[in-house]
């Protein structure tokens, strides 16, 4: 069978804006979930955030012990931060063309547009987080 569905786009913390293409809640998905991200310059799509527990507003992100994602540069250039468990801060450049990783128990980060124009990032991963309101 083949869903159907109406991707979703919100305003996240951090400036940027998601786009929740294929998720649980737009195609029924089970185990992947897809999204672009879009920030203007000096903004993330996302913001400082670790694939635990993330606390937004009126409700919480939870994330699977086995959350795996990544992350494509479509459009612009930006850094990938991260931060080590001493809290010091890391930053690798990242652009157009560049894929990112994140496993299991990632580390601390975001990404961060640095250029002067729109950044589109793919995203995508498995199992999908899970959305509780408060």
């Amino acid at each position: 069978m083949i869903h159907k569905g109406r991707a979703q786009s919100l305003p996240f913390p951090g400036g940027g804006t998601i786009t929740k293409i294929i998720y649980p809640d737009t195609v029924n998905s089970v185990k992947l979930f897809i999204g672009m991200g879009e920030a203007e310059p000096g903004t993330s799509p996302h913001r400082w955030h670790r694939h635990i527990r993330d606390i937004l507003g009126q409700g919480e992100i939870v994330y699977p012990d086995d959350f795996e994602e990544f992350y494509y540069i479509i459009k612009g250039h930006g850094k990938m931060q991260w931060k080590t468990e001493d809290g010091k801060v890391h930053e690798e450049p990242v652009a157009e063309g560049d894929a990112i990783y994140l496993p299991i128990q990632a580390v601390e980060h975001q990404i961060l547009n640095t250029g002067d124009e729109k950044m589109s990032v793919l995203y995508g991963g498995t199992p999908p987080s899970r959305w509780i309101n408060k």
